[in-house]
C-alpha cells in the first residue's frame, strides 16, 4: 500500500460503531477507533496491524496534499447500500 494515504479523523470516526471497512490502493483494511481512548489503529485483511502516524492534519496535508479523507456520513451511504 505504499504510496497511498488517506486520514481517518477521530472526530469522523467517533461518528462511527468504532469499525471502518475500507479500501486502499486495492487492499482492504479495517480502521478500528476506541473513543474511551481516543486510539485508532488499522490491521490489514490478515488481522495484522498495519504502522500509522497520528498527526495534525494540517502539517500532514502540506506534505502529502494527495491524501485522501475519510468522511463517516459516506461511510455510512456506503455501508447501507451494501445491505
Amino acid at each position: 500500500m505504499t504510496g497511498f494515504f488517506k486520514a481517518y479523523p477521530f472526530d469522523k470516526l467517533a461518528l462511527t460503531d468504532g469499525t471502518v471497512r475500507d479500501t486502499l490502493g486495492g487492499a482492504k483494511i479495517t480502521v478500528r477507533y476506541d473513543a474511551a481512548h481516543r486510539n485508532a489503529w488499522v490491521e490489514d485483511a490478515r488481522g495484522e496491524t498495519i504502522a500509522t502516524i497520528a498527526a495534525y492534519w494540517f502539517a500532514w496535508q502540506a506534505s502529502h496534499p494527495d491524501t485522501a479523507l475519510f468522511s463517516s456520513t459516506a461511510h455510512k451511504e456506503s455501508h447501507h447500500d451494501n445491505n
